[in-house]
């Protein structure tokens, strides 16, 4: 962590793994973020070796780290619920002997497993890059090139425009994301 000004630098991490996609819960108390740190290797079905990134989650200044999810997948890009109580995350999954991300949610106080985010459809929403708005009622993802949103309160899906990576923008109905054009934000 830094100051605005780029001074104080922190470094939170020391391990060997690789640490990355970190998030601020939105009190300011807590960081996510995904991880190699103990690493837990496999191989897919698809036969390939592969390191698994899991979610961990530690105080703001780098205390008390701990695993919050171990998966059997790539897990990465963390958000918190807008009253830090839940984290949501990307979670690649192998259907099929393809990898098929979806959107996964645990508590932040690891009181109970992760699951699946679920539609209105009762199906687990297939996405990643998840951001969450400012006023916590939507969360957005990307799937197959385009940009999506799912309602928590209703749980219904809707799909808004062709994207990249979503980032909610500080009033609550806007949402900045990056295209499939070179380098185009929108």
């Amino acid at each position: 962590t830094m100051s605005r000004t780029g001074s104080h630098l922190l470094r939170l991490t020391a391990d060997v793994g690789h640490n990355w996609t970190p998030a601020w819960s939105p009190d300011g108390q807590y960081i996510a973020f995904a991880s190699t740190r103990d690493p837990v290797t496999g191989t897919n079905s698809l036969g390939d070796e592969v390191y698994y990134f899991n979610i961990w989650f530690m105080g703001a200044d780098g205390s008390l780290p701990r695993l919050l999810y171990a998966g059997s997948d790539l897990d990465e890009d963390p958000v918190f619920s807008a009253d830090s109580k839940t984290v949501y995350f990307a979670s690649s999954k192998i259907i099929n002997f393809t990898y098929t991300p979806q959107i996964w949610e645990v508590p932040a106080d690891g009181s109970a497993p992760a699951t699946g985010v679920t539609n209105n459809g009762g199906t687990i929403v297939e996405g990643e890059d998840p951001s969450l708005s400012v006023d916590g009622r939507t969360l957005f993802y990307g799937r197959g090139g385009q940009l999506m949103g799912l309602h928590l309160s209703t749980r219904a899906e809707t799909a808004y425009a062709y994207w990249e990576e979503p980032w909610s923008g500080p009033a609550t109905n806007l949402v900045v994301y990056h295209t499939a054009g070179p380098g185009d934000v929108v």
